[in-house]
């Protein structure tokens, strides 16, 4: 699980607290999905799930303007 919520999170948005992400219901179903994936694909041979490719898409969406300031530039919160 802490594999799959490392690779969540760098592919989102990595700026963003992990707390926030641990709230977001669409952020545990990617986990879910990802960790269940790791299980049986340990080195994701054959890439993301579309189902977590969807829901990475919409995260990273959410987030995109998370965590940094408004020249995209990463801070330290």
């Amino acid at each position: 699980m802490k594999q799959a919520r490392a690779v969540l999170v760098s592919a989102i948005n990595s700026n963003v607290d992990l707390k926030v992400y641990m709230n977001d219901d669409l952020f545990l179903g990617a986990l879910d999905a990802l960790t269940t994936q790791l299980f049986y694909d340990r080195t994701l041979e054959n890439n993301f799930s579309l189902g977590v490719q969807m829901m990475l898409v919409q995260l990273q969406a959410k987030y995109l303007n998370e965590g940094g300031d408004s020249n995209g530039n990463a801070q330290n919160s």
